[in-house]
């Protein structure tokens, strides 16, 4: 959550940013711990209902961040809402499949004739023979993959988690010090927004490996660390971090889907959601911690 909300909580409702940081941390680590458990009563009483529940939690969290007061207030406005997503992200997600699958199903068209085949069964024949060997090529390549080691899983994880936590964090500090207000709140969303999305349409022309990944985190270090002393420089600071962490979460995807075998690539996307959700968790507290100049 940020913008009105932040603006809510901190100047209307007169919270400490220490005490929102630790109830949107607390939020993230809910979410975390409701996806499976949520995952199953979706499969086990059906998605629709599940998507029902989500929609009326995050309604119940928007009121109690309407009407709520104090830490309480945020602290359960931060839970329901989170309790809410993770009862809408999995229904989402096989809402989003199933109507892929039927698009798949209705595009299905009968292939066409082979050169030379003489008739439909020599045609099968064919086509089988393609697959099969398209399929034993594609094992063969993956038993040849070398198997990506601990050590270099963290190396392509960690920097970008790094470059999320800064940029959370940043962005926290700037959205609860004295300078916002609603408009200039709304104008630094946006600007994250547009500069997240400029820095993911460069990352195509960039290499996916480890190195890139160390010299955004570095470059990111090295933007935040003037701001720490020159507090104005900090909404800059906010907007190109954002930038580097468009470039930085795209190649990290296409680093570990180059890099991991088939049967380890879920594995890995996981292990870099909890280190991402692990370090954006204490960034927040610290940003929340950090004074603020009146």
């Amino acid at each position: 959550m940020h913008g009105v909300y932040l603006l809510w909580w901190v100047q209307e409702r007169q919270v400490r940013p220490a005490a929102v940081a630790i109830a949107l941390a607390a939020g993230d680590l809910a979410l975390t711990a409701f996806e499976v458990p949520t995952g199953w009563l979706a499969d086990r009483y059906g998605h629709r209902v599940s998507l029902m529940a989500g929609s009326a939690l995050q309604v119940a969290g928007m009121l109690a961040c309407w009407m709520g007061r104090g830490i309480a207030g945020v602290l359960a406005a931060s839970v329901l809402i989170a309790l809410g997503d993770a009862f809408r992200s999995g229904a989402d997600q096989e809402t989003a499949l199933s109507f892929a699958g039927l698009m798949i199903a209705c595009a299905m068209v009968e292939p066409p004739a082979i050169f030379g085949a003489r008739t439909a069964k020599d045609a099968s024949s064919a086509w089988a023979s393609r697959v099969t060997m398209a399929a034993s090529t594609h094992r063969t390549v993956s038993k040849s993959r070398s198997p990506i080691t601990i050590p270099m899983l963290a190396a392509l994880i960690v920097p970008a988690s790094c470059l999320g936590g800064l940029a959370g964090a940043a962005s926290f500090f700037a959205q609860t010090s004295a300078w916002a207000n609603a408009e200039r709140t709304t104008l630094l969303v946006a600007s994250l927004t547009l500069a997240e999305a400029a820095g993911a349409i460069l990352a195509r022309s960039l290499t996916a490996d480890v190195r890139i990944q160390f010299v955004l985190a570095g470059v990111g270090t090295a933007i935040l660390v003037p701001a720490l002393f020159h507090p104005s420089a900090i909404l800059l600071a906010v907007v190109g971090l954002s930038f580097l962490l468009g470039i930085a979460e795209p190649l990290r995807a296409a680093a570990i889907q180059r890099s991991s075998a088939d049967y380890v690539r879920a594995r890995a996307a996981s292990m870099a959601s909890a280190c991402d959700k692990g370090v954006a968790t204490f960034a927040l507290i610290g940003a929340g911690v950090l004074p603020r100049g009146r």
